[in-house]
């Protein structure tokens, strides 16, 4: 149970006419608001559980139980997940701006939903549509950001990221720095959705590269001195 008990005089009519209007209503991602009522002190809304037995699990929380990185594959669903919930939402001329990871919740699942998605826009009244798309997009490039490198949101890291873990989410790297560009972002949600990379192509990327360095090895044994990892004897393009 939700309870807005300490609302400004001034916002009540603007939080319940978004509860009445939410109440009810099922859409991908987004946490749907299954009753809501009033009182004399201000007004309550019922959502499903999202959480286990331990309490509600956020993004963030998660992200931090998993020693503050996820990998590209865990990163690229999270993301695919948020950005449909604002291709749903946008469709409908309805925006959140600004995500934050801590507001995102996360059921047993694995499912990701955004709890009281656009109450705060509501809230803090009418904003222009397009400055709102851009503003969530953005935000959810540094959602990504912050799962795949563990960015305390300062520009520092929890932890120097590996080589190999760079090389991983190479392709998912690029995204985010596109999504995070306030010049050269993507001018919808549906456009980043689409311009997501295959998460099943940073896995195959790392089977071959493990693949190139076992051939690099075979043949340094063959030929101590000779080749060159990657490249076997004979070879002229070092592909595998």
């Amino acid at each position: 149970m939700w309870l807005f008990d300490r609302v400004p005089l001034e916002q009540g009519p603007r939080l319940w006419g978004y509860l009445k209007k939410n109440a009810g209503r099922r859409r991908p991602h987004i946490l749907t608001i299954e009753a809501a009522g009033r009182e004399t002190t201000g007004c309550w809304a019922v959502t499903p559980y999202v959480g286990n037995h331990d309490g509600v699990v956020t993004l963030e929380s998660l992200r931090a139980a998993r020693g503050g990185v996820m990998s590209a594959f865990e990163t690229g669903r999270a993301i695919e997940q948020l950005l449909d919930a604002s291709v749903s939402a946008h469709a409908e001329n309805e925006h959140h701006g600004s995500l934050d990871p801590a507001c995102v919740l996360v059921n047993p699942r694995g499912t990701l939903e955004i709890g009281m998605y656009g109450l705060q826009a509501t809230l803090e009244g009418t904003r222009p549509a397009e400055d709102a798309a851009c503003d969530e997009i953005r935000s959810i490039g540094l959602i990504a950001e912050r799962l795949l490198l563990g960015d305390a949101g300062d520009g520092t890291l929890s932890a120097p990221p590996t080589p190999d873990r760079l090389r991983a989410g190479s392709a998912l790297r690029a995204w985010i720095r596109r999504a995070c560009d306030p010049i050269e972002g993507f001018d919808s949600a549906r456009e980043a959705i689409a311009s997501l990379p295959d998460r099943h192509d940073d896995a195959s990327e790392r089977r071959l590269d493990a693949a190139r360095l076992l051939l690099g090895k075979l043949s340094a044994v063959v030929s101590p001195g000779r080749a060159k990892p990657g490249v076997s004897e004979g070879s002229t393009t070092g592909r595998v």
